[in-house]
């Protein structure tokens, strides 16, 4: 694995071992995926509660630019389209409790097998939130009704 991608990997498991371990919504990305698993309806402002905590970590890692390039979308909206993957992934149930607490785990023990797997469920989760938006009649797409 090449150095970057490996840096990318650790750093990526870090902000999700955050996920899995810490307490309290708005700065807490377990309690974030936990209120998306338990009120669906409180997708958009668990979106916005993800983004906030990733907004708090980029010091650690360039986590927007990251998500961008995974997502193959302006380096602006990467956290955005990034974090409404992840809840749509948890809604969906593609991300369980079990995948959640994996990362709870040294990655030494538990090897890179959950950041590979989260990977490739919040692309699937962005490929169909990208199909939603474009079945969508244009007055929804252009107010960010019916989301």
């Amino acid at each position: 694995m090449r150095q970057g991608s490996r840096f990318a990997a650790v750093a990526f498991a870090l902000l999700l071992a955050g996920c899995a371990s810490s307490g309290g919504r708005s700065g807490d990305r377990a309690a974030v995926l936990d209120d998306a698993r338990a009120h669906p309806e409180n997708r958009l402002a668990d979106a916005v509660a993800c983004e906030l905590t990733l907004a708090s970590r980029s010091g650690e890692f360039p986590f927007a630019p990251f998500f961008a390039g995974l997502l193959d979308v302006p380096e602006a909206e990467g956290s955005r389209k990034f974090c409404a993957a992840l809840i749509e992934a948890v809604i969906a149930g593609d991300f369980s409790q079990a995948d959640q607490n994996a990362f709870q785990t040294p990655s030494d023990v538990r090897g890179r097998g959950p950041v590979g797997a989260l990977l490739r469920t919040v692309l699937i989760a962005h490929e169909r939130l990208g199909a939603q938006q474009a079945e969508r009649p244009p007055q929804a797409q252009s107010c960010g009704c019916g989301q």
